[in-house]
C-alpha cells in the first residue's frame, strides 16, 4: 500500500540555542522520554513517555516557553514535557550543554491520526444499485491507512420526510479495506444503497494502531432513482366466503421496502402451480380484495406482488385456500334399460346402473350417489346411500331389493357431496315380474239358509300379477271343537266336500246341498300364471247367520322393552265365523282419551292367543295401557278391557344436541349454544340425562387433545375455558343417559382469539456489533418462539434496550430475517445496560424475556470538545478559568490541564499542571487557572484520561486586553 507524505519540509527550531527539536503540527501530546545516552524509541498520541537525564548534565539548561513545556526535577532527574506542533513523521533530537561540550541526539518517530479526506465524488452505479465514491488519497499519518469509514444519510425522499433521531440526522455507517485504484493516484469505495432516496456522504480514515481520523467535506447530495419493491407484501391470507368467492388480505410493503411510490398490487391465482395465474390487480391504497367466479371445492393457489411504476417486485409464498362446498354440478344419469339384460328383474328385485360423476362436478370433497325409489302403493318413499365403487367400464349398479312382485317403481338419483344434493335425475319406471297372489280380502257370506250360502270376496291387496282365478274348497266339520287350530288335510276333522273354481272377474260363489245345522270351513286362493297364492280360511254354520263378535278377554303385557311389548289374550265369541283380524290400541297414561292411541292391526291366525307390537312401536321410558278389538266378516267387536299400566324401560336418547353453534370469546374461551332435547327424546328419567360436550385438537404432533364436560338436561348453553390461544378446536354436544348416548353428532369448529406471544424459550446471547471502527455496538440473538406458544400469527420481534431503567434504544426485526437477531450501536463505554425480546402478533406484545447484561468496555477518551476560557474580573480581583463539557458518550476518569501564564511583555513567566475529576452527572467541569493583568497571556492544553490511555489534546492561546466599552479595571477575552 502507498503511503502519502507531506511534501513540506519541516522547521527547525532552536530549543536554549543547544536543543533542537523538529516539531509537529497536530497538536499531539507526548511525553519524549530518553535515558541516559538518547535511545530511538516511536511515540503514540495516548502513550506516555519519560525523558530521564543526569541532572548535572543540564545544570545551565534554559527553557524556553513555548517549546518546552514543563520541567520537573525528581530524584536528581530532570523530565522535560514537549508539545509538538509539526508533521508527523521521524525526527531527531540534540540536548546539550550551555558551552556545548556535550550532547546526545536521538532519533524518534511520531505518529498521528490520517488527515481528512476532501470532498468524495459520489456516482451511482445502476447494475448492482451502488454508490461509486472517489476521492484523492490523504496524508496517511505515518502509518499504513487500514480501512475507509463511510458515513451517509438519507436527507430527503421524493415525496416523503426521512425519520429523524433525536440528535437530528440518522447517519449510517460503511466500513471498507482501503485500496487504491491501480495505476492512479485515486481511492474508490462502492457501497450499497437503497432506491427512491437521496444521499449524502463523509469519509474519513483509520490506521488501526492510532485510530480514526476527522471526516472530511460532505459529498454533493446524491438521489437514487425507484425501483422494484425489494420485498413481497407480507402475512398474506385467503379465506373462502361462498363457494364461489375467496377474501384476499395482505400487509402493505413498507415505504422502506417500497423503492418507489407503489402503483399498486398484482394478486395472482390459479387452480394447479403448472398453470398460468390469473391476475387480479388493486389499487397501492387497498390491502385486500374479494375474488369471484371461481369453481366450487376448488383449491386455489394465491400469491400476491407489489408494482411499482418501474416494474413489479418479488412475489409472496404461496398461500393455499379452497372455496367451500355447493351443489353438485351434475346428477345421476341411468342407463336405459332397454332389455332384462341392461335391468335385471325379479318379483323382489331391481338391478339399476348409472355412469360414475367426475370429481369435477361434485363440488366438494366426496360423493355418494343417492337413490330414491317409490311406488303408487308404497306409503313411503324409500332413499337408499350407494358409496361410489367404480368398475373398470366407469359404471355403478346397485340392486335395490325387498320390493312387491308385479309393481311399477318409479326410481330417480342424485348425489351428495356431504353438504349438498344435487337435482334429481329423470325417473326410470321399473315394474317386477309376477309372483304368486296373497290373500283374498274382503270376505262376505249372504242368504243363509239351511242349505245354501252366497259367498262374495274381493281381490287379493297384493295380487303380486295377473290374477288368472281362484279356487275354493268347502269342507265340513266332523268335531263341534273346531276352533279353526286344525290342520285342513286332517280327515278325522275336516271332510273335503266340494272344490269350485272361479274366474278372475268373477268373485262370487253360490253353494248348495248344504247339511242343516252344520259347520263349515271355506278355502279360498287366488291364482296368477305361477300359480296359488295364500290361502284364505273361515268358517260358518248353515242356518246360522254369522253376527258381529265379542272383544277378547284377559288382556295382560309382558316382555316389555324400550320399543316393544307381548300383549296376551283369550278369543271371546267369534260371531258364528272366523275372526279376520285384530286390532291393538296402546295409550299414553297421560292422555286420557284413546282417539290418541297407537293402533296395530293384525291379520288373523287361528292359533293366535297373543301379539307382539312391532319394534319401535312405543316410546322408552313411558307408561301405557292396551285393549285390543276382533273382527269378523260382519264388523268389530267392543274394545276389551284395559290393562294393567306398563312402563317401557329406558333407552338412548333419541337424538343429540341440534345447531351448536361455537363462537370464541377469548384467546381461551369458546362459547357454545345448542336446541335442546325435549323430554320425551331423553328417553330417561331427567335426573340420569346429562349432556356430553366433547372438544378436542390436534397438534402438529398428530396428538389429540381430548377434553370433555358433562351438563345437566336443562342446559342449553356452556362457555368451555381453559383453552390454548388460537387455536382450531373441534366441538360436539351428544346427549347421554343411563342407557348410553345418542347416535349421531354435529361437529362445530372454532378457532380461539390471538393472546400476546409467551416468552422466549431460550436465553439471550451477547454477541460483538457490525465493525464500526468509531462506534461501539453490541448485538444479541435469540431462538424463536415455541411452537405451542405464539399463541397468533406473529409478525415481528421487538429488541429493547435499556440503561437506568430506562429504555434508550428499540429494534423490530422482522420474521423474513434469516436468523433472529438485533444490534444495539452507539452504546456508550463503561456503562452497564440490559436487553429484552418479545414477540408481537396481532394482539399485541408479548411477555419480555429475561433481560441479559451489556456492557461495552472503555477505550481510551477522545479529543476535548465544547470548552471555552473566560476573564472574569470582580472588584476584588480579575482571575482566568477554562470550562466545558464532557460529550456524554465518552468515558472520562480525568481531566488534564497544562499551562504557560505570561504576566506581560519583559515579565516573567510560569508553568502549571493540575487534574480533577469529573461530575458524573452534569459532566461538567471548570477549573481556576490564574489571576489576570493586562497584557498577561496564556497557552494551554486540555486533555482527558481513563484506564485506557490519554486522549489528544486542545490547545488554547489567550491574551487580556483593556475593552473600551467596559468600566475602568474591567478585561474581557473571547474564547479560542
Amino acid at each position: 500500500m502507498k503511503h502519502a507524505h507531506s511534501t513540506t519540509k519541516p522547521d527547525e527550531k532552536l530549543l536554549n540555542g543547544n536543543v533542537r527539536v523538529t516539531h509537529v503540527p497536530f497538536d499531539l501530546h507526548f511525553f519524549a522520554g530518553f535515558k541516559g545516552h538518547l535511545a530511538s524509541q516511536p511515540l503514540h498520541d495516548n502513550e506516555r513517555g519519560v525523558g530521564l537525564f543526569p541532572v548535572d548534565l543540564f545544570r545551565n539548561v534554559k527553557v524556553q516557553q513555548g517549546h518546552l513545556t514543563g520541567t520537573k526535577f525528581i530524584n536528581s532527574t530532570l523530565e522535560l514535557t514537549y508539545v509538538m506542533q509539526e508533521w508527523a513523521g521521524m525526527f531527531k533530537c540534540e540536548i546539550g550543554t550551555v558551552a556545548g561540550m556535550e550532547f546526545s541526539i536521538a532519533e524518534f518517530s511520531v505518529y498521528a491520526v490520517p488527515a481528512a479526506p476532501g470532498k468524495p465524488l459520489a456516482k451511482l452505479i445502476e447494475s448492482n444499485r451502488n454508490v461509486l465514491l472517489t476521492m484523492q488519497p490523504v496524508y496517511d499519518g505515518n502509518l499504513p491507512i487500514s480501512h475507509v469509514i463511510v458515513n451517509y444519510t438519507k436527507i430527503e425522499y421524493q415525496d416523503r420526510p426521512v425519520s429523524q433521531s433525536e440528535e437530528g440526522e440518522s447517519w449510517m455507517t460503511y466500513v471498507a479495506e482501503y485500496k487504491e485504484v491501480e495505476d492512479e493516484d485515486l481511492l474508490q469505495i462502492a457501497i450499497p444503497v437503497e432506491p427512491w432516496s437521496t444521499y449524502v456522504f463523509k469519509v474519513k480514515m483509520n490506521n488501526n494502531s492510532i485510530g480514526s481520523g476527522y471526516f472530511g467535506v460532505e459529498s454533493e447530495p446524491l438521489r437514487v432513482p425507484e425501483s422494484v419493491p425489494s420485498v413481497a407484501p407480507g402475512n398474506v391470507k385467503a379465506t373462502a366466503v361462498s363457494s364461489t368467492a375467496i377474501d384476499v388480505l395482505f400487509d402493505a410493503i413498507a415505504p422502506d421496502d417500497a423503492n418507489g411510490p407503489m402503483k399498486g398490487y398484482n394478486i395472482l391465482y390459479s387452480f394447479s402451480r403448472d398453470l398460468p395465474p390469473t391476475k387480479v390487480k388493486v389499487s397501492a391504497y387497498t390491502t385486500g380484495t374479494t375474488i369471484s367466479g371461481l369453481r366450487a371445492y376448488e383449491e386455489v393457489n394465491v400469491r400476491v406482488q407489489g408494482e411499482t411504476s418501474v416494474g413489479v417486485g418479488p412475489l409472496s409464498e404461496n398461500v393455499q385456500v379452497r372455496t367451500m362446498e355447493d351443489v353438485p354440478a351434475l346428477t345421476v344419469f341411468f342407463k336405459e334399460c332397454l332389455s332384462h339384460q341392461l335391468c335385471p328383474t325379479t318379483n323382489t328385485t331391481v338391478t339399476v346402473s348409472w355412469s360414475c360423476v367426475e370429481a369435477t362436478y361434485w363440488n366438494g370433497p366426496q360423493v355418494f350417489y343417492i337413490l330414491y325409489v317409490s311406488c303408487d302403493s308404497c306409503a313411503d318413499e324409500r332413499t337408499i346411500e350407494v358409496n361410489p365403487v367404480y368398475s373398470s367400464s366407469h359404471t355403478i349398479s346397485n340392486t335395490i331389493g325387498d320390493l312387491k312382485p308385479f309393481t311399477t317403481y318409479k326410481i330417480s338419483g342424485a348425489l351428495y357431496n356431504g353438504k349438498f344434493y344435487s337435482n334429481r335425475s329423470q325417473e326410470l319406471s321399473i315394474r317386477t315380474k309376477e309372483s304368486t297372489p296373497g290373500q283374498v280380502s274382503d270376505i262376505r257370506l249372504y242368504d243363509v239358509t239351511d242349505q245354501s250360502v252366497r259367498l262374495m270376496w274381493s281381490e287379493p291387496e297384493e295380487p303380486n300379477g295377473i290374477l288368472t282365478g281362484y279356487s275354493i274348497q268347502l269342507y265340513e266339520l266332523n268335531d263341534d271343537s273346531y276352533d279353526e287350530h286344525m290342520a285342513l288335510n286332517d280327515p278325522n276333522l275336516v271332510e273335503l266336500v266340494a272344490n269350485f273354481t272361479s274366474e278372475r272377474e268373477k268373485r262370487e260363489l253360490f253353494i248348495t246341498n248344504l247339511k242343516e245345522q252344520t259347520p263349515y270351513v271355506v278355502a279360498i286362493q287366488a291364482s296368477t300364471s305361477l300359480g296359488v297364492g295364500d290361502t284364505r280360511l273361515f268358517s260358518f254354520s248353515s242356518s246360522i247367520p254369522p253376527t258381529q263378535p265379542s272383544p277378547p278377554n284377559n288382556v295382560f303385557v309382558s316382555d316389555v322393552t324400550d320399543s316393544t311389548a307381548t300383549i296376551h289374550f283369550t278369543h271371546g265369541f267369534s260371531g258364528h265365523t272366523s275372526i279376520n283380524r285384530w286390532i291393538a290400541q296402546v295409550r299414553n297414561v297421560i292422555r286420557p282419551l284413546w282417539k290418541d292411541c297407537l293402533v296395530f292391526d293384525v291379520s288373523y291366525k287361528p292359533e293366535l292367543t297373543h301379539l307382539q307390537l312391532p319394534e319401535k312401536f312405543l316410546s322408552p321410558n313411558t307408561k301405557y295401557r292396551a285393549r285390543l278389538i276382533s273382527c269378523n266378516i260382519v264388523g268389530c267387536s267392543d274394545p276389551s278391557e284395559e290393562s294393567f299400566a306398563f312402563q317401557t324401560d329406558s333407552a338412548v336418547p333419541s337424538v343429540s344436541a341440534s345447531h351448536v353453534v361455537a363462537q370464541a370469546l377469548s384467546s381461551t374461551e369458546v362459547s357454545l349454544s345448542w336446541i335442546p332435547i325435549s323430554p320425551q327424546e331423553w328417553n330417561d328419567q331427567m335426573s340420569k340425562c346429562h349432556y356430553v360436550v366433547h372438544y378436542w385438537t390436534i397438534s402438529e404432533t398428530g396428538a389429540e387433545d381430548s377434553n370433555v364436560i358433562t351438563l345437566d338436561s336443562q342446559h342449553n348453553s356452556t362457555v368451555i375455558v381453559g383453552l390454548r390461544p388460537y387455536t382450531m378446536y373441534s366441538v360436539n354436544v351428544t346427549a347421554k343417559n343411563s342407557k348410553g348416548v345418542a347416535m349421531g353428532e354435529s361437529i362445530s369448529r372454532v378457532r380461539t382469539l390471538e393472546a400476546v406471544p409467551c416468552a422466549l424459550s431460550g436465553r439471550l446471547t451477547v454477541g460483538p456489533g457490525q465493525l464500526y471502527v468509531e462506534s461501539n455496538s453490541k448485538s444479541i440473538s435469540w431462538q424463536s418462539v415455541d411452537n405451542n406458544c405464539p399463541n397468533g400469527e406473529l409478525r415481528y420481534y421487538q429488541a429493547e434496550l435499556s440503561y437506568n431503567q430506562r429504555v434508550v434504544q428499540t429494534v423490530r426485526v422482522n420474521l423474513t430475517t434469516p436468523s433472529m437477531h438485533a444490534q444495539f450501536s452507539d452504546l456508550m463505554p463503561n456503562l452497564s445496560y440490559s436487553a429484552r425480546v418479545a414477540a408481537v402478533n396481532g394482539a399485541g406484545l408479548g411477555e419480555w424475556s429475561a433481560r441479559v447484561p451489556i456492557r461495552i468496555e472503555p477505550r481510551s477518551p477522545g479529543r476535548p470538545q465544547n470548552l471555552w476560557m473566560e476573564i472574569n474580573h470582580r472588584s476584588e480581583a480579575c482571575y482566568i478559568t477554562i470550562s466545558g463539557t464532557v460529550a456524554k458518550e465518552e468515558h472520562v476518569d480525568a481531566i488534564h490541564l497544562e499551562y504557560v501564564y505570561s504576566h506581560g511583555p519583559g515579565k516573567k513567566s510560569s508553568s502549571r499542571s493540575t487534574s480533577g475529576i469529573l461530575d458524573a452527572e452534569s459532566r461538567w467541569f471548570s477549573q481556576k487557572l490564574e489571576a489576570c493583568e493586562q497584557g498577561s497571556s496564556i497557552n494551554a492544553s486540555v486533555f482527558f484520561s481513563n484506564s485506557r490511555g490519554y486522549s489528544e489534546p486542545r490547545n488554547f492561546r489567550t491574551v487580556v486586553t483593556r475593552d473600551p466599552s467596559n468600566e475602568p479595571g474591567h478585561a474581557a477575552c473571547g474564547k479560542h
